[in-house]
């Protein structure tokens, strides 16, 4: 009986034997996936792949059975994601892996039609519409255009920014030039004095009260634009002399008569015609600078000499005049030069090198 037992004893501890050998054999006869990297990169306007042979290195059997999940949507309109990070799952009936795929916007936008040279009327500026770039993604233009100067004749450097949502930035210089000012010809009067017939009136009938009107709305439109509140009053100022140094040209004739037809004298003429002779820019000044909160004088106001203005800022008076460009002086070029200078020499709002004459 003792010995029975103990048969069946041994029997039953070698079919014990026998079932955990055949588990461990069938256990590591499994296949394990494989991962070819646990992360990926795509560049931005590319699928990101829904086949397992792209991420594992496992055989073709294998792969049948590897399902890929957690793809992410594509962006409104177009066939791709977008640029951010991504968890990619492969899975069958025993085993999941994660891979890591970062969708990335490394290519920089292409100009379209660029020209070498751009030809710019004087005293005007480059419309940015000109110029034009390609890209996946959003793309903003911008110009540098620090070294021209818009009001001199002459070729300079600008350089052309196209810049998209990644910060992926192309540049590329470009020549601006600047025409010669189209001087205005005056008409002469007939020796029968057809000219009696404008009974000495201006083109422009609406009178002082109405112009200046309207040169304190588009004073105020213009300082919303270049000085908005919360920047320093220094920058203000400068913003101010710059905007006038670029935009308004300068009135040569400076009679009585051409007073009368083109306001060079008042704000009107710089801040609507965009023409005007000192006095014209001072009273411009005058009225950006209050609407800016700026305190500001005129000086020679009145006098037939050259005038300009000084603003207090950072609590000191400095210079501003916007009709030769100067800005920040504690004194007037003008007032520094002496009898045997031909010329004298400052530093224009610009950033240019430039001169003056004592006569100006």
């Amino acid at each position: 009986m003792i010995k029975k037992v103990d048969y069946m004893r041994k029997n039953i501890s070698r079919g014990i034997l026998f079932i955990l050998t055949m588990m461990v054999l069938m256990g590591c006869s499994k296949e394990k996936m494989e991962l070819k990297s646990k992360s990926l990169i795509v560049e931005y306007g590319n699928t990101i792949s829904n086949k397992a042979e792209d991420y594992l290195k496992n055989d073709a059997d294998f792969l049948k059975n590897i399902k890929v999940e957690n793809l992410p949507k594509n962006e409104k309109d177009k066939e791709y994601p977008s640029v951010g990070e991504y968890e990619i799952i492969l899975k069958n009936d025993n085993q999941e892996e994660v891979v890591k795929v970062s969708v990335k916007d490394t290519v920089a936008p292409e100009f379209k039609d660029l020209k070498e040279k751009y030809e710019i009327e004087y005293g005007s500026k480059i419309d940015l519409k000109q110029f034009s770039a390609t890209d996946l993604s959003k793309t903003e233009i911008t110009l540098d255009d620090s070294k021209v100067n818009y009001k001199k004749s002459g070729t300079y450097k600008a350089t052309v920014i196209a810049e998209d949502s990644s910060e992926n930035k192309t540049t590329k210089e470009v020549d601006v030039v600047i025409k010669e000012e189209k001087k205005e010809v005056t008409k002469k009067e007939s020796n029968n004095g057809s000219s009696s017939k404008n009974n000495g009136k201006s083109n422009n009938t609406s009178g002082n009260g109405s112009r200046l009107t309207q040169a304190k709305a588009e004073a105020k439109k213009i300082v919303n634009q270049i000085a908005p509140n919360g920047m320093a009053d220094y920058d203000k100022a400068k913003a101010i002399c710059k905007y006038l140094f670029n935009n308004v040209s300068v009135q040569t004739d400076q009679s009585n008569e051409a007073y009368k037809k083109n306001h060079g004298d008042e704000a009107y003429g710089a801040l609507i015609l965009k023409k005007a002779a000192c006095s014209g820019f001072c009273n411009a000044v005058t009225l950006m600078c209050q609407e800016a909160g700026i305190q500001t004088q005129h000086i020679n106001k009145n006098k037939w000499t050259h005038q300009w203005n000084k603003v207090k800022v950072q609590g000191k008076w400095v210079i501003l005049d916007a009709q030769g460009g100067m800005f920040g002086m504690s004194k007037h070029p003008l007032q520094e030069a002496n009898e045997t200078q031909q010329v004298v020499r400052f530093t224009d709002v610009n950033g240019q090198n430039s001169f003056v004459s004592p006569n100006y």
